[in-house]
């Protein structure tokens, strides 16, 4: 299910791509497998629409996340300010400390 919702997020139309990240956050552990998928289309997806995406599934999939928040803590410097408002709700939603100094930094 993971991969199709990847698939989705990708080159789903907006709506969809909304729809796959909402799946995410249900499938919880059942998502684990795509983690790192998610966490590489937030740091190189073409759109700014998926890279939102992937920051808000990321986000979702809540503590599986950690191991990318590097991923996370970059996107606070994306060209695009959702991407980077998306990133912060989910380095804030992780409790990921080294996140403060940066964030202060966007204010």
């Amino acid at each position: 299910a993971g991969v199709a919702l990847l698939a989705m997020l990708k080159v789903g139309a907006p709506t969809e791509q909304h729809r796959a990240v909402y799946c995410f956050g249900i499938l919880g552990d059942a998502a684990a497998r795509t983690v790192a998928k998610l966490a590489a289309e937030l740091k190189t997806g073409a759109k700014p629409e998926t890279r939102l995406c992937a920051a808000l599934a990321l986000q979702k999939l809540g503590w599986q996340a950690l191991p990318h928040r590097e991923v996370l803590l970059g996107g606070l410097g994306d060209d695009d300010a959702a991407v980077r408002a998306a990133c912060v709700d989910a380095l804030g939603s992780l409790g990921v400390e080294e996140a403060l100094v940066p964030i202060t930094g966007l204010v």
